[in-house]
């Protein structure tokens, strides 16, 4: 088997994260102004049989309209009118799309097809890089820019590390394990006082991972009160994701979003004195489960940093695992988030028709998230059938 892992730039794994890592910018700064897209290749094209594969140009409309799809639809009167930026493509001559933001569905299609690429058959056909981009991989230019920077920190089990070793090193790797950004957590809150007042999320704000694997504080920013010597930086954190079906792993980082300063994993689950046997214990103990609020939490979460598809799964394992006290508040919240890529289909195969979202996309939605449940317990016994037809005609 053939894996690309995210630090192969251009990987799948690669454009998830950066897709992820965008979603932060996003939940921190709110959406975006414009979408700017740059086509470099002056021979690009995308007619397919004398027809434009992007449905330009665009239908007449008298008046910009934004969808609550995401999606602008632009003011065309006049057959002259092209919907491009004329203004912008004078300047640099090129083709520039200047796309205005409505929401953060029309950003989150950038990334549309992650994790639906066969890795395996694509590295057996070979990847080819053409001469203006060699160089710029041999120089080891950058490929992708940002600012702030953000910084990924690891999430896991008590001695659940991944270990990374050559043949020749297995055996000093297995004796001697390094420290993660999670444990180095732990390490660094028993030692400082201030970093006790911040949750995990918040270290890389005023903190740098050094390759010694250990935090040290931030050299340059702005001081923070009260305490001297700290400084705080614009660069954001941001968790690894953790599916629900890693029941113990997904409350773990719960928690790490609810306490601050933890000096441990038996820390973490204590409650009030108690030291609970299991991580979902301690959120019970904490009230975390008392309402849906938590589960509104992760679909909202979930509804910002996944794709559609990724996010009916989540939906379905909250259904199966989680038992939520109100399944059909929760679809009624997200329904449209659920759909969206269904209703997207849709619009490209009739692109002359104004389609929105109607009871045949969810119902389409419900579909798939009903095979999802049946792939997930096996094969359903009657109680749960009976269970889900009840929930499903609730929601028709």
């Amino acid at each position: 088997m053939c894996i690309l892992p995210a630090t192969f730039t251009g990987s799948p794994r690669y454009m998830h994260a950066r897709t992820q890592d965008a979603m932060i910018y996003v939940r921190k700064y709110g959406r975006p102004d414009l979408f700017v897209t740059f086509t470099c290749n002056p021979k690009c094209c995308h007619n397919s049989d004398g027809k434009c594969t992007r449905q330009y140009r665009r239908d007449f409309v008298s008046e910009t309209i934004t969808g609550s799809d995401g999606y602008p639809r632009y003011r065309r009167r006049s057959p002259a009118e092209g919907g491009f930026t004329a203004v912008v493509t004078k300047a640099f001559n090129a083709h520039i799309n200047v796309e205005y933001c409505h929401s953060v569905r029309s950003i989150k299609n950038v990334c549309k097809q992650e994790g639906s690429v066969d890795e395996i058959l694509d590295f057996l056909a070979g990847h080819v890089i053409r001469s203006p981009e060699g160089p710029w991989h041999i120089f080891s230019f950058p490929i992708h820019e940002r600012f702030p920077a953000i910084v990924q920190v690891a999430v896991h089990l008590e001695k659940d590390e991944i270990p990374y070793f050559s043949v020749d090193r297995a055996m000093n790797v297995a004796a001697r394990t390094k420290d993660t950004t999670f444990t180095a957590f732990f390490k660094l809150c028993r030692q400082n006082e201030f970093t006790r007042t911040l949750m995990y999320p918040d270290v890389p704000s005023y903190y740098v991972w050094k390759k010694k694997n250990t935090w040290a504080r931030r050299k340059c920013g702005a001081n923070v009160e009260v305490y001297p010597g700290v400084k705080k930086d614009a660069t954001l954190g941001r968790v690894f994701m953790v599916r629900q079906s890693r029941q113990e792993c997904f409350y773990l980082r719960l928690l790490l979003h609810d306490i601050s300063g933890p000096t441990s994993y038996n820390n973490l689950r204590t409650v009030n004195g108690v030291l609970c046997d299991t991580f979902s214990e301690a959120c019970l103990r904490l009230g975390l489960f008392e309402d849906d609020s938590h589960w509104d939490a992760t679909m909202a979460e979930g509804a910002l940093l996944k794709m559609p598809s990724a996010l009916r799964h989540l939906y379905t394992t909250v259904l199966q695992m989680c038992q939520p006290t109100g399944p059909k508040s929760l679809w009624d919240k997200y329904k449209d988030f659920l759909s969206e890529d269904i209703l997207r289909e849709a619009q490209l195969l009739c692109p002359t028709m104004t389609l929105t979202f109607n009871d045949e996309i969810y119902n389409r939605a419900l579909i798939i998230i009903v095979n999802l449940f049946a792939e997930m317990v096996g094969e359903i016994s009657r109680r749960y059938c009976a269970r889900l037809c009840g929930f499903l005609q609730s929601l028709t």
